[in-house]
């Protein structure tokens, strides 16, 4: 599946890579069976940390932005990455947002200097 409605399409290269296959990332059977999906409790812990950093945005840096931060982004991407998280998802036939992930996505900018690629 290669045409313009393969979900795959969208997906960064590295979570290609990691998806199995029959696996869909935008299957909400899939995200309720992932690894950190089942884990609510750490879930809930991310989610609280990355919405406290993202009130404190402003003030970080990639030298100032504390160790707890960096590792809960760094987590986010990773399962990101991986496939067993995502920004949104269609339940009962609708679009939700995962507003925290997304807040994730965007502090990993803060949180390392711009190189030239």
């Amino acid at each position: 599946m290669h045409g313009s409605d393969s979900p795959h399409r969208r997906l960064r290269p590295q979570a290609q890579r990691h998806l199995k296959p029959g696996f869909s990332p935008y299957s909400i059977n899939s995200f309720n069976q992932s690894p950190i999906r089942q884990n609510k409790k750490m879930t809930a812990q991310l989610q609280k940390i990355i919405d406290q950093a993202w009130e404190d945005r402003t003030s970080m840096s990639p030298k100032s932005a504390p160790a707890a931060v960096r590792e809960a982004v760094a987590h986010v991407l990773a399962e990101l990455d991986s496939g067993t998280l995502r920004v949104a998802q269609k339940i009962d036939g609708s679009w939700s947002v995962n507003q925290w992930i997304k807040k994730a996505e965007l502090l990993s900018f803060r949180l390392e200097d711009n190189i030239a690629m």
